[in-house]
Formats: C-alpha cells, sequence, structure tokens
C-alpha cells in the first residue's frame, strides 16, 4: 500500500450537485441555474446562457460561504448570550468580584462583514426564514392577527437576571382541605394499553375522506387494504359520523380517568376543549344533542357521586374583545360548543355552576380601553347559559389582575387569580411573587362569591433556568411549593406532567390521600432524578435464586419498587439488631383491598424467623425524649385527685401518652428517628369514624353504630392533649403555627394510626397469667402500647401462618407452618367480629365472619315482656333497681357462635356453630322471672310455665332485634353480588349481613323442639353447656 502524502497544489473544485441546495433562492431561480449549468458547451445559440450559468455558479458558492459564516456568528451570539445571562445572573446576586483591569478581553467577536465586501449587502438584508407553527384549530384562520401581543425588551436577559427578586408569603395552606386538579390530560393512562385520554382528533382532509365509504364496507379501515373509495359518491354524513365516533370515544374516556383520579385523591379535573373534535367549526361543526347527550350525562353521574369537579378552558384563539368580527363570531361558537358540552354532563346544582368555562382577555390591540369596551358590547350579547360560566383568567403577555378586577366586578365575571402569569405581568405598584397579591385576595373572592360559584385559582413555576419574559411563560414540569391561598380552595395546577405534578406534590406535603398512590412509578423526566426503581425482570425458563437476587427476586404482579418502601426497608435494616430475611418481600396489595402487605418469595419451613424488631426501634413512652422532657405529663401511676381545679389536665393512660408521643416526633419531621417510619403510615382511614352519615347508616341496626365516637375522641384530645401542647411550645415548636383544630386534626390521625397499628407490648408469660386465652387488650389503659415497625405492615386473617413474639430486647416474627412462595405472610388480631374489625382496623374478611356478634341490650327483652306478655313494668323496673344496687346488673349481653381454639399452626380447629343463648342472659333473665312470680304470680303460676316463658321471652328478643334491620339476608346477599358496590358499604353490609344471620341461626335453634337442653334447668344444677343433640 503506497504511503499517503500530503497534497502539496490546490485542492480540486468539488463536484456540482445535481439537486438545488437549500438556500434563500426560489425553485424557479433554481431551475434556471440548473438549466443553464447543464446547457451544452457546443450549442454556440445558448453561449451567453452558458456563461450566465457559471456566473450563477459562483453566486451560489457566494451565497452557501454567506449561509455558513451566518450560522458560525449565530452560534457564536448564542454562546456570547449564554455567558452573558450567567454573569448577569452573578451581577444580581450577592456575589461581588473584582477585575484586574490588566486582564485580557477575550471576549470573541461576532463575524460582521466589512460594508465594501461583497458579502456585506446579502449578510445584512437577507433575513432567515422563520419556522412557522401549524395550529389545527378550527378558527385559527380566523384569528391569526388576534394573537396576545408578545412584545420582548431587547435588553430581555438584562432586565430579566436584573430584577428584583420576588416577594413569596411564607403561608402554607396546611392542613389541606381543597382540591388539587391537572388539566385535560392522565400521562398514567395516555401511556395505558390501551391509551385512555379525550383528545382524540383529526385533520379536516381526514373528515373529507371519510365521507366516501370504504372499498370493502365489511371490513375495518386499514391504511392500506381497505381505504376510502372516492370513486364513489361522497356523503358529508358519512364525514360527519367520523367526527362525531371520535367524541364519543373522548367522551367515554371521561369515566375511566374521574374513576382514577378518585382513587387517588383528585377531585378536580378540566376538560380537554377538544373533546368533539371541530364542533364549533364554521363549515363541519355540529351539535352534542343528541348523539353525545347519554355518554356525557353518564360521566356527569359519576363525576357527582365521587364529588369531582369538572371546568374547561377555551383556546387563545377564543376572543370576543378583537376587533375583527369573524374571529368574535368563531369565539362565540367555540363558548357554544363549551357551555354544550358542560350542560349535557346533567351535573347537580352545585357542581354544575362550579363547572366554568376559563377565558383570556386576549390581545389589546394596541389600545387597552377600546378592547375593554368591545368586551363589554360582545360579552352582552352572550348567552344566559355562557354568562352563568364565564370567568376570566389573567394572563402573561398583556393582562395583569389589576387590569381585568375592575372590569370583572363591573359585569360580575369571576375572576380566576394565575399565580404564575401574575409574577410575570404585574402591577407597579407591586412587586413579583405571591406576597403582595394577597391583598387582593378578598376582592378576587368576592367575585365568586357573589354568583354562588366555588372559588378556583391556577398555579404553576417557570422552569429553572428561565430568566427573561419569554422563557418564564414556560411551565415547569413539577411545581415545588403550594400558593397562600385558602386551605379549602380548589387549585389548578398548571405543571406539563399534569397528573403526575398533583401526586408529586402530595407526597411532598403528605396531603390527605398521598399514600394512596405509593404503588404508582412516578413519570421519569430525563431532566430530573430518578424517582423508582424498576428491577429487570428474569428472563422466561430461568428463575433467579435467592442468593442471585438478594432477595429480589421478581414474583408476578410485584415487579416494582417504591421509593417510600425502598426508603423504609434501609431504615428498617439499619436499626442496631434488626433482622430481614431474603426469603420475604414488603408489596403493595391494594388491587385487593389489602394496604401494603409482605409476601415470601420462596417456601418457608415453620418455625422460620422472617424479621426481628429491637425493642428500641419501637415507638412507646420508653424510647422516645417526650417523657423524659415531661416526666410530671406521662406519670402513669398518678392518681387523680377529686379536689383538683377542674382546669386540671387529666393524668395520662397509655392510649392518650403514645397518642401524644406520636403527634410529637410526628412533628418533629427529620429531627426525628422514625421519620422515615412515617412516611409510610397512612394518613387517611377507611375506619367509620371518618365515614359520613349515609355511609354509616349502610350498618342499619347494628350495635357497632353507636360505638362510633369520633366527638368523645375528641373531647379527650382537647381535655388531655391540647393543654400538654399549648403548654410546651417548646417542644411542640411546629405547633406554633397551627391552629387547635389543626392540631386535633393530627391527635385523630394519630390515634387511628394507633387503633389500626399498635401493638400492646407484654412478654408471652406476663400475658397468659393475665388471659388464659393468651389474647390481651389495652381494655383499662394501663398495658404498655407502642407502634412496631415492619410488624405492622403484616395484614392479618382469622386463619393465619405467622407469629409475633415478645422477647426481652427484640420482637420476633416467626412462621407457624409451611409458607408457600408467592403467599402473604398473615398475623393475628385476635377473634374480632367483622363488627370489631372494621370499627378499629377499617376493613372486614369472610374468615371472620365466624366471629360476628349481636349485641342484646337488656332494655329491649324488657320491652319483650311487658308488651308481649303482659308482665308488669313496674315490677320488672323494682327488680332492676335490686339488681343494681348488688351489682349483679348487666345492662348488655352477646350473642356468639361457639368457635374452638385455633390450632397451633393458625388453622380452625372445629367449624363454628350456634351453641346456645348467652348463660348470663338467661340467668338473669331467669332471676327476674323468679321475682314476677313472686310479684305477679297470675303471670307464672308453676316453673313449668317460668322454663315456658323464659324459652319465648328468648326468641321475641331474638325476632324483635332482626326485624330492625330494614333488609333480609337475601336482600343483602343480592347487593354484595354488584360488582360496583362502594368499598364502604360493601363492609357494612358485610357486617349487618353477618349479625343477621346470627340471629337467624339462634332463632331457628330456639324453634327447633328438643334440639337444645336449657343451660340453667334447675335452680341448684351448676351452669353448664349442653352439646346439640344433631
Amino acid at each position: 500500500m503506497p504511503p499517503k502524502r500530503k497534497r502539496v497544489g490546490a485542492h480540486p473544485a468539488p463536484p456540482q450537485p445535481d439537486a438545488p441546495r437549500r438556500s434563500m433562492r426560489t425553485l424557479k431561480h433554481q431551475a434556471a441555474v440548473n438549466e443553464a449549468r447543464h446547457s451544452s458547451p457546443m450549442d454556440i445559440d445558448n453561449t451567453d446562457g452558458a456563461i450566465l450559468g457559471k456566473r450563477e455558479t459562483i453566486s451560489e458558492k457566494t451565497e452557501d460561504l454567506q449561509e455558513a459564516m451566518r450560522e458560525l456568528s449565530e452560534m457564536e451570539l448564542q454562546l456570547q448570550t449564554a455567558a452573558r445571562r450567567q454573569r448577569l445572573a452573578v451581577e444580581a446576586s450577592d456575589l461581588h468580584v473584582e477585575h484586574d483591569p490588566s486582564d485580557i478581553d477575550l471576549k470573541p467577536k461576532p463575524y460582521t462583514p466589512a460594508r465594501d465586501s461583497a458579502f456585506a449587502q446579502n449578510f445584512t438584508t437577507k433575513p432567515r426564514p422563520r419556522d412557522q407553527t401549524i395550529l389545527d384549530r378550527s378558527n385559527v384562520s380566523h384569528a391569526k392577527d388576534a394573537v396576545v401581543d408578545s412584545p420582548e425588551d431587547d435588553d430581555a436577559f438584562g432586565t430579566g437576571a436584573c430584577r428584583p427578586p420576588p416577594v413569596n408569603s411564607d403561608i402554607l395552606p396546611l392542613p389541606w382541605e381543597g382540591r388539587l386538579g391537572y388539566a385535560c390530560l392522565n400521562t398514567y393512562l395516555r401511556n395505558a394499553n390501551p391509551p385512555v385520554f379525550s383528545s382524540r382528533t383529526c385533520r379536516i382532509s381526514s373528515i373529507i375522506e371519510h365521507r366516501y365509504p370504504l372499498q370493502d364496507p365489511s371490513q375495518p379501515e386499514h391504511p392500506i387494504k381497505n381505504r376510502a373509495n372516492k370513486s364513489k359518491e361522497p356523503d358529508v354524513a358519512r364525514g360527519q359520523a367520523y367526527l362525531q365516533e371520535l367524541g364519543l370515544a373522548n367522551a367515554k374516556d371521561i369515566v375511566k380517568m374521574l374513576r382514577w383520579n378518585d382513587k387517588y385523591n383528585i377531585k378536580f379535573m378540566r376538560l380537554s376543549s377538544e373533546m368533539f373534535p371541530f364542533a364549533s367549526h364554521e363549515e363541519h361543526g355540529y351539535k352534542l344533542e343528541p348523539f353525545a347527550s347519554e355518554v356525557l350525562s353518564e360521566a356527569g353521574k359519576v363525576a357527582a357521586k365521587l364529588g369531582h369537579r369538572l371546568t374547561t378552558h377555551p383556546g387563545q384563539y377564543t376572543q370576543i374583545a378583537s376587533p375583527r368580527k369573524s374571529v368574535v363570531t368563531a369565539a362565540i361558537r367555540d363558548l357554544e360548543y363549551h357551555d354544550e358540552m358542560l350542560s349535557l354532563l346533567k351535573l347537580p346544582d352545585q357542581i354544575d355552576r362550579d363547572a366554568v368555562m376559563i377565558l383570556h382577555m386576549g390581545g389589546t390591540y394596541g389600545d387597552k380601553a377600546a378592547t375593554l369596551d368591545r368586551f363589554r358590547e360582545n360579552y352582552s350579547k352572550l348567552s344566559d347559559s355562557i354568562k352563568r360560566r364565564l370567568v376570566l383568567e389573567n394572563d402573561d403577555v398583556s393582562w395583569s389582575v389589576h387590569d381585568l378586577l375592575p372590569i370583572c366586578e363591573e359585569l360580575n365575571i369571576p375572576l380566576v387569580l394565575d399565580f404564575h402569569h401574575h409574577n410575570i405581568i404585574f402591577h407597579p405598584s407591586m412587586r413579583e411573587g405571591t406576597h403582595d397579591i394577597i391583598e387582593l385576595f378578598d376582592r378576587i373572592k368576592k367575585t365568586w362569591t357573589r354568583k354562588g360559584i366555588t372559588q378556583k385559582m391556577h398555579y404553576s413555576e417557570p422552569t429553572a433556568s428561565a430568566i427573561t419574559p419569554r422563557e418564564r411563560r414556560k411551565h415547569s414540569a413539577r411545581v415545588k411549593t403550594l400558593p397562600p391561598c385558602a386551605r379549602d380552595m380548589d387549585l389548578m395546577i398548571e405543571a406539563k406532567d399534569k397528573d403526575q405534578a398533583v401526586l408529586e406534590l402530595m407526597r411532598t406535603y403528605r396531603l390527605p390521600g398521598w399514600d394512596k398512590f405509593s404503588d404508582i412509578i412516578p413519570y421519569e423526566r430525563e431532566d430530573e432524578p430518578r424517582k423508582a426503581v424498576r428491577k429487570k425482570g428474569a428472563k422466561r425458563g430461568k428463575k433467579k435464586t435467592t442468593a442471585e437476587t438478594n432477595g429480589e427476586e421478581e414474583c408476578e404482579g410485584y415487579e416494582i419498587e417504591i421509593p417510600e418502601k425502598i426508603n423504609f426497608l434501609q431504615w428498617f435494616k439499619s436499626l442496631p439488631g434488626a433482622t430481614f430475611s431474603d426469603a420475604i418481600k414488603i408489596v403493595d396489595l391494594r388491587d385487593r383491598n389489602a394496604g401494603r402487605g409482605i409476601i415470601a418469595l420462596q417456601d418457608i419451613e415453620p418455625e422460620t424467623t422472617l424479621f426481628t424488631i429491637p425493642r428500641k426501634g419501637i415507638i412507646n413512652t420508653e424510647t422516645s425524649e417526650l417523657p423524659k422532657k415531661l416526666p410530671d405529663v406521662f406519670d402513669l401511676n398518678k392518681v387523680s385527685d377529686e379536689d383538683e381545679d377542674e382546669e386540671t389536665v387529666p393524668p395520662m393512660d397509655s392510649w392518650s401518652s403514645l397518642i401524644l408521643v406520636m403527634i410529637y416526633e410526628y412533628l418533629q419531621g427529620t429531627k426525628s428517628s422514625w421519620k422515615s417510619y412515617f412516611d409510610v403510615l397512612p394518613s387517611s382511614f377507611e375506619t367509620p369514624m371518618f365515614w359520613p352519615e349515609e355511609d354509616l347508616d349502610q350498618l342499619q341496626s347494628s350495635h357497632m353504630r353507636s360505638k362510633v365516637g369520633k366527638a368523645d375522641a375528641e373531647d379527650m384530645f382537647r381535655g388531655r392533649l391540647l393543654p400538654v401542647i399549648r403548654n410546651n411550645s417548646e417542644l411542640f415548636s411546629a405547633s406554633k403555627s397551627m391552629s387547635d383544630d389543626q392540631l386535633i386534626e393530627i391527635a385523630h390521625r394519630m390515634g387511628s394510626t394507633i387503633m389500626a397499628y399498635a401493638f400492646d407490648l407484654e412478654k408471652d408469660d406476663e400475658a397468659e397469667e393475665d388471659e388464659a386465652d393468651g389474647w390481651v387488650e389495652d381494655r383499662d389503659g394501663k398495658s404498655l402500647m407502642g407502634m412496631v415497625p415492619m410488624a405492622d405492615i403484616l395484614n392479618a386473617d382469622a386463619e393465619f401462618n405467622a407469629h409475633v413474639n415478645h422477647e426481652d430486647e427484640s420482637l420476633t416474627v416467626t412462621s407457624l407452618r409451611p409458607i408457600k412462595a408467592g403467599e402473604e405472610i398473615l398475623n393475628y388480631y385476635g377473634p374480632h367480629p367483622n363488627s370489631e374489625l372494621l370499627r378499629r382496623y377499617g376493613y372486614v374478611t369472610d374468615k371472620h365472619s365466624r366471629y360476628d356478634v349481636v349485641e342484646i341490650p337488656w332494655n329491649v327483652v324488657e320491652s319483650v315482656m311487658t308488651t308481649h306478655f303482659g308482665i308488669s313494668g313496674d315490677i320488672l323496673e323494682k327488680l332492676r333497681c335490686q339488681l343494681e344496687e348488688e351489682e349483679e346488673f348487666e345492662d348488655t349481653f352477646v350473642l356468639e357462635r361457639e368457635t374452638g381454639d385455633i390450632n397451633p399452626d393458625g388453622t380452625f380447629s372445629v367449624p363454628a356453630r350456634f351453641d346456645s343463648i348467652p348463660e348470663d342472659l338467661q340467668e338473669q333473665l331467669k332471676t327476674f322471672l323468679k321475682g314476677v312470680k313472686k310479684g305477679q304470680p297470675e303471670a307464672i303460676p308453676d316453673k313449668r310455665k317460668r322454663d315456658e316463658l323464659q324459652q319465648a321471652v328468648q326468641a321475641k328478643t331474638l325476632e324483635t332485634l332482626a326485624s330492625r334491620y330494614p333488609t333480609s339476608i337475601s336482600e343483602d346477599e343480592l347487593l354484595l353480588g354488584k360488582k360496583d358496590l362502594p368499598s364502604r358499604h360493601r363492609m357494612a353490609i358485610s357486617v349487618r349481613l353477618g349479625e343477621k344471620k346470627l340471629l337467624q341461626e339462634a332463632i331457628q335453634m330456639l324453634s327447633s323442639d328438643g334440639d337444645v337442653k336449657m343451660t340453667v334447668d334447675t335452680e341448684t344444677a351448676p351452669s353448664k353447656r349442653a352439646k346439640r343433640s344433631g
């Protein structure tokens, strides 16, 4: 191979291109150049043309060179601009750098041709063509010259970098009571399969094409195999039907988005203006009624049921203050379309009033006063329905809050405050930021209250690198804080990440419902740190071992690790003495309505230690620093003195003590040793304490209804906990900025957390001494209670496979029987009926129905005796007073089944069956009937009559209790068969159904002759339980 040599002479000219190059010349002129370039040199008649072609070739090279140099110069300018921006930002900051005058100026100079240069004229006179944005809205053609004014300062970078820093309010609307919303698109559902969204659209050419029938009408449309047959006659109605199908598909997805929103506690959404494509178009437009009436009405029913607010925001070209009549006409058509769409939702009165249409004023057209006059004139021509819905929003180009508030007050139009727009365009009397605008809050709010509409605001933030007004108009992907609005505000988050931004904000401030979406993977942005870890799945046919994955092997349905869980697990493993087996894994089981849980990654043998919790990692009065700082408050042995003042705080029991400790640690935030633990604890609960009356009514006559006492708990919080917090504000420093109601809400949350998750920290031997069945409950408030991280993640059922062992230095969780891979690890909460399970923990299970009970109030028994058996009420009252004096009277009895003991491996030993009427009820009833025999002998002449009467009273009492339930067993079973039954209603029906079935079993037993022997047949025989003969 010959060696390469450097060329000495001039380089040969590059080959001439056959195709025209991209330049400023027209194609027609280029064609002439090509024609001249390819002319034959032997053609004498075209000699002049050939010479001209050569000149044009030289001119083309010159222009190409100019273009290249111009691009290089622009690149230099961009680099200088970026450097200047950073320099101005530094100069505007508090940093000051002294420059040495001897420094050499190395700043590059942009290329500019000399005035006498051959390139100078072209360089300065030929502008670079700008890209044209393609807009697909139907009224764009009427509004091209009506775009809002967007003047940019020549020194935009200097103005932006050197502007005064924003002055923001330090007010946070916490605890949050309002609704957060997002606009139009749900990022999760849009990327689902199939996608769910409400902005399917098309081009006008597609409408025209769909007027033709398909080549094969019996087959579905295909872009190649089955296209429109344009040889046939077009039908306008067919093209219209195509549009309407798109609109119906969009509208049907509203329900899916609403239900998704409600699942994650999002109650506010803006509907897409593109819901029905081209509905307001001058030529292709159409009315939504009747074809869309049903689907929109169904969406409205779901929104009303879920308490969801829906709004719309017509686009930037919908401007009724434009000087062009065609623009105004198109704008009114667009408003009529939006109004019809909202009206067909058929929402209830208040939700319908809240379904507003947000509009911008638009451009100023050189004269704000004249623009406002046109707005007044055209607004007066709008229909009453549109006027009821129309609201104005300040923009980020021309119209500030100060500009719009007077016209809103004049015409009775609500004003939407957009904080982001206000920080770009604001009155000179105000400073940028959220602080100064607060002084207008009252005036803005009155524009809403006058019309009875719930106020809403818009919030977003600029991108981090934005300096100029044009850059700052762009919305950031997420928002980092909440504006200083009212705590019950409807706040639309206008961020690029839509629902993602709302969820992130809820995570940041632990807003109500934030714990409901911890199983959702945050959308990963290239410009932000990764927010979740997605594990690579094992290939088919090859299963990784536990050693290979270090306990992170994927089980079907559990392939995603959630950031909160990762942080919590890492924190737990860091506790001295804590262990966590590689054979188990924390997962989210919310699709089963079971919350978080722990599953087995591999087969587990009995007596295997699954994890260990050191006692020092438990939250209680022995591990928290608070009792050491307030020793007098936490003296659990303190006895209340009857002579103390009424204002003296009552002594603390273990229940209130743990709530106070939890409040203290929670308010400590990152200073608390248990911060990672608090991050995974729920902020909302499904326990009946938090149910509205309509949900509680589903319990019907269940005795549980009387045990839901939020008011009693609140009295305790205000009487015991609140004084301690207020008197020790230096320890509860975060409470200084909170109201009493806010602290009470935190106390309710901590109390519900303790009820659902706390353990009684008794050693096993002490437990056996206290109660024979080994089940310990803190009935008197004297047991040491504590929050046990990791152990409380275990779900529980009546049959279980794991057990918590209380040891001196730790608590260990061990398996009781073989557990298969993929099986959930289940703990045992005790032999609770479903009513108690629901009251304490907020759920019910089929297996716990064996423990269902019915409470029998004595007053019902007395009522039955007086009403149905003619026994004197005075005699019964006298007998009751005697027993009360002797402290032998019971006012309530518990009807329950015989369930047997649980096997050592956590399984049932025998089937549950109803055995007998409660012995204490029989004994008390017998005592009363003996007294009746003495005081009213004609009612009970002999012992046989007394036994018959006792049996009859018991049966009638049970029938009376059963008759108090409005629905029957069969009706309840039909209700439970409905798939769309709300979860709270389903749990309540399960509770009342279990009680009805128990009453039915007891009534059937009493009505069976010889089926059961009375357990108190003789006055002297010992009370014993008899077996059923069958």
